[in-house]
């Protein structure tokens, strides 16, 4: 018995499957994590398209990366459901969905139905691409792969077939990648091995005329490679995240223990994070058994590879794909991302697919194969779901964080802000039609439209309400100075409608700002307020600004506690 004699169900299971464990990614909002500069609090992205935003996206370098395809996928959004976070998760989630069946496909050509079920199951619930598609500033590595599978769909059916519509399809769809993510730049390589591995289609290394024309064959690729290193350069020079000052030895210890742990959380994907700290770099035991087990690896996968290319085209394609971002050249202070793993993960997936066919010519494997499927799918599955629940906001994937990787400040920033948006979300729904600028309610992440803030600028008598929602404009676009100058001269009156909003937005304010004495003045003015989610967010602001961790804590398990309760 297999998974199944009909053909069409394993690709349906496999969707199905995925879909529903990365459906919690569906209630996911955003955070500020990134998803302030790629989103909410880009003007271009949130003007939608346009000529003049379509020219940005182009030449800009801005986060660090040029990728203009990932702009404009943005801009779609936004243009066809507005500055919305579930728009964008379902986006990427349906990216995701393409991609695994992309690779399944892929592994198909080569493998049984089964084997590249099992395989492309892996990738596509595996916890570790969790990040990849919960968090949408990772838009970029979902529209790369998707585009790498396409690429690698028309090499091999130019391979196969030799017809040159496929290779200029392969081509243009490469470049497309890089678009996406310049991560992507390994690809020339990533072919090379496939020639070799599964493909069979090295050329003779004693005929220099095949040298050459396979040279020639792949030099689009490198052209367009190198043309995307140029601007990845440009842009990690430029931009405010420059590299890391990491001795050479430094970055070799970080590369050893990095290749490792990646393979770690493949085999055992547990206590996840959006940020690993960099660890105690010394050469301690765990680094020599690093180097031994890299050494091994790589000599074994040299040694044997006329025996068993697979373990060849898999080892070499997870190194090379890491190489981009394992450290070398250092940007950011993160040890690993589980988002890195995306594609170089794949190579040794296509390694699974081969040793699930080999294995299938025995009839009691083959039998086994549904009981197989089936714990995978719970294994995985499980955590996934769990994890991709995690990514809901700034307070879920920060405490998340907080619990799994001790010591993680970037946790700390993280949820601070996601705290900080909650408690003036809850200034702005008291806010709510108290303005004559303001239509309706205003969500704290799409903030105002320029029509909106245009009113509340121009008007000629600012009432309290206009003020409150100019400062929560101002503590929106990391501007505390500009909103304290607002809130100095605002006087709510205890037992008045704008009390609550406005004890709500200052504490926000002077907690931004730093300025410890009003923080504490602005602490008794919140513990006026009656119980609510709000007001124990806004004391552990308060709180936690004063240094007092104790109190803060309380205060944040109530306010939890409270927005869990409803």
């Amino acid at each position: 018995m297999t998974i199944s004699a009909n053909n069409a169900l394993r690709p349906v299971l496999l969707l199905l499957i995925t879909a529903a464990c990365f459906s919690p990614v569906l209630q996911g909002g955003f955070t500020h994590i990134d998803d302030n500069a790629y989103v909410f609090q880009n003007e271009h992205v949130r003007q939608g398209l346009s000529i003049e935003n379509i020219a940005w996206a182009l030449q800009s370098i801005e986060v660090s990366n040029w990728h203009p395809l990932t702009w404009l996928s943005y801009m779609l959004d936004v243009e066809l459901f507005g500055v919305a976070a579930e728009p964008m998760h379902a986006v990427n989630l349906l990216l995701h969905l393409a991609n695994s069946l992309l690779f399944f496909y892929l592994l198909k050509r080569f493998f049984s139905a089964d084997a590249a079920f099992i395989a492309a199951l892996v990738f596509a619930i595996h916890p570790l691409h969790v990040e990849s598609v919960a968090w949408i500033s990772q838009r970029k590595e979902v529209l790369s792969y998707c585009f790498l599978m396409l690429a690698s769909h028309a090499y091999v059916s130019y391979k196969q077939d030799g017809q040159a519509r496929f290779y200029l399809a392969s081509v243009a769809a490469f470049a497309a990648a890089l678009m996406a993510k310049p991560m992507a730049v390994s690809f020339p390589v990533l072919l090379i091995l496939i020639d070799y591995w599964p493909l069979n289609r090295w050329p003779d290394l004693k005929d220099g005329r095949a040298i050459g024309v396979y040279v020639l064959e792949k030099s689009p690729f490198i052209v367009f490679s190198a043309f995307a290193c140029v601007m990845a350069l440009l842009s990690h020079t430029t931009a405010m995240d420059v590299a890391v000052d990491y001795s050479l030895g430094e970055r070799l210890l970080i590369v050893t223990l990095a290749y490792v742990e990646y393979l770690k959380q493949f085999i055992l994907p547990l206590n996840l994070a959006f940020y690993y700290p960099m660890p105690e770099l010394s050469p301690s035991l765990m680094f020599w058994f690093s180097a031994a087990l890299l050494l091994l690896l790589s000599t074994a996968s040299i040694v044997l590879a006329r025996r068993i290319p697979c373990l060849f085209t898999a080892w070499w394609w997870y190194v090379i794909a890491l190489l981009p971002v394992i450290g070398l050249v250092k940007v950011g202070g993160q040890f690993v991302a589980d988002r890195y793993t995306y594609l170089p993960l794949s190579g040794i997936l296509m390694a699974l697919a081969w040793g699930v066919d080999r294995l299938s010519s025995q009839v009691e494997f083959k039998q086994n194969l549904p009981g197989i499927a089936v714990a995978l799918a719970f294994a995985c599955g499980l955590l996934t779901f769990s994890y991709a629940g995690s990514w809901r906001d700034d307070i879920t994937t920060a405490s998340r964080a907080i619990q799994t990787t001790p010591d993680n400040p970037i946790a700390y920033v993280v949820l601070v802000r996601g705290v900080e948006a909650k408690v003036l979300q809850a200034a702005l729904q008291q806010l709510a039609g108290q303005s004559d600028c303001i239509a309706g309610s205003v969500d704290v992440f799409a903030g105002l439209d320029t029509h909106e803030l245009a009113c509340l600028q121009g008007s000629a008598v600012a009432t309290e309400p206009d003020q409150l929602l100019l400062a929560t404009h101002h503590l929106r676009s990391f501007a505390p100075e500009q909103a304290e100058a607002i809130l100095g001269e605002l006087q709510a009156a205890p037992g008045s409608v704008q009390h609550a909003p406005a004890a709500l937005v200052k504490i926000v304010a002077r907690t931004a700002a730093n300025d410890t004495e009003a923080v504490a003045a602005s602490i008794n003015d919140v513990m006026t307020l009656p119980r609510s989610a709000a007001r124990a967010l806004a004391l552990f602001l308060g709180f936690y600004q004063l240094g007092d961790v104790e109190s803060a804590n309380a205060y944040l398990n109530e306010g939890l506690q409270l927005l869990a309760a409803g």
